[in-house]
């Protein structure tokens, strides 16, 4: 995510992830952490914490940026949290900088890294900490706002403490995504569908 631009095409879902998906992905990223860590670690200790592979996104390269062909949904999620993260250590001495995998700035002006016109006013005011209203707006951003508020209700307490500049620490560094890059939409699809119909086809719940 850091300094790298993602589209999304209009031809492409809406943002769905519900509550459960969301409180999975946290509870599966926390457990993971506090397996590793200790009171007595120290920060350098993070890098030998065991990694989390969160699954291949396949993008085609187009000159607007990489275009998601599969992953949006752990790809926003995944924002998601960073801001969350960001907005909790907002005062703390041992703040991490992670905005620069959330946005580049440029003019004095943001530019998301997963950019998606529609939702930059929603993203942008809970980057900014600042109500928003999305009571009028589309599936994407009402499930934006709302999954925002389920990972502030289901971020552990124990880790809102010493623990969360370690956290960061991992999240940056031990949370893996593996890219597949082409340079088409027709071969991004291609790589997709041949990735989910091998061997035991899956159930749509299992494609979710």
């Amino acid at each position: 995510l850091d300094k790298v631009k993602y589209v999304v095409d209009f031809f492409q879902r809406e943002y769905r992830w519900q509550k459960k998906q969301i409180e999975q992905l946290i509870d599966d990223l926390t457990t993971k952490f506090l397996t590793n860590f200790k009171e007595a670690h120290e920060r350098k200790d993070v890098q030998n914490y065991e990694r989390y592979y969160l699954g291949p996104i396949v993008l085609s390269l187009k000159k607007d940026g990489r275009s998601i062909i599969d992953g949006q949904q752990r790809l926003t999620s995944i924002t998601l949290l960073l801001i969350y993260l960001n907005n909790l250590q907002k005062n703390r001495e041992d703040k991490i900088s992670v905005k620069d995998l959330i946005f580049s700035e440029k003019y004095a002006e943001k530019s998301f890294n997963l950019q998606v016109p529609d939702r930059k006013e929603c993203i942008d005011a809970l980057y900014n900490g600042e109500e928003y209203d999305a009571s009028d707006k589309g599936e994407s951003v009402q499930n934006t706002l709302e999954r925002y508020k389920d990972i502030e209700e289901f971020f552990p307490e124990e880790l809102r403490g010493k623990a969360l500049p370690y956290f960061i620490d991992w999240l940056m560094d031990n949370v893996i995504f593996v890219e597949i890059i082409t340079y088409s939409d027709e071969d991004g699809y291609t790589i997709f569908e041949t990735m989910n119909d091998r061997g035991l086809n899956l159930t749509s719940t299992e494609m979710l």
